[in-house]
C-alpha cells in the first residue's frame, strides 16, 4: 500500500482559514488499475470515500474527481491509501476551494508519504 497524508491546521503550513472545501482528484499514470481509499477528519466528523477502480490510462489517463469535502475554514486531516506498493503512478491534485473557485492546489510533492518502515502518527 502507498499512504499519503495532508493536514490543514492553523499552526501548520496549510492554514484552513479561508478554505471552504477540499476537492481531491487522482490520475493513474501506470499501466495497472488500482483502488483508492480516502479517510479523514473534517469538522470533527469522519470522512470516508472509496474508489474501487482508478483505471490505467494510455495515452491519456482519466482524471477521477471525488466529491467535494466541506471544511468551512476548520482544521482537516486527509489520508489517501492506494492498494499499490509503489505510489509512483498515482498523481494527486488536492484543491483548496473558496466560493466555488480553486484558491490553492497541493500535489504529491506537498503530501506526506508514509515511510515503508512504519506508519505516520497524526
Amino acid at each position: 500500500m502507498s499512504i499519503y497524508h495532508l493536514r490543514g491546521e492553523r499552526t501548520n503550513r496549510i492554514n484552513p482559514i479561508g478554505i471552504q472545501a477540499i476537492r481531491v482528484e487522482v490520475m493513474n499514470l501506470g499501466n495497472r488499475d488500482f483502488e483508492l481509499l480516502l479517510e479523514g477528519f473534517v469538522r470533527g466528523k469522519k470522512v470516508t470515500q472509496l474508489i474501487q477502480r482508478i483505471p490505467a490510462g494510455s495515452p491519456e489517463p482519466p482524471i477521477i474527481r471525488l466529491k467535494d469535502i466541506a471544511t468551512n475554514g476548520r482544521p482537516f486531516y486527509l489520508k489517501l491509501t492506494t492498494n499499490r506498493f509503489t505510489g509512483d503512478n498515482a498523481r494527486f491534485m488536492i484543491y483548496a476551494r473558496k466560493n466555488g473557485k480553486n484558491v490553492n492546489m497541493f500535489t504529491n510533492v506537498q503530501l506526506l508519504k508514509e515511510p515503508e518502515s512504519g506508519p505516520y502518527l497524526p
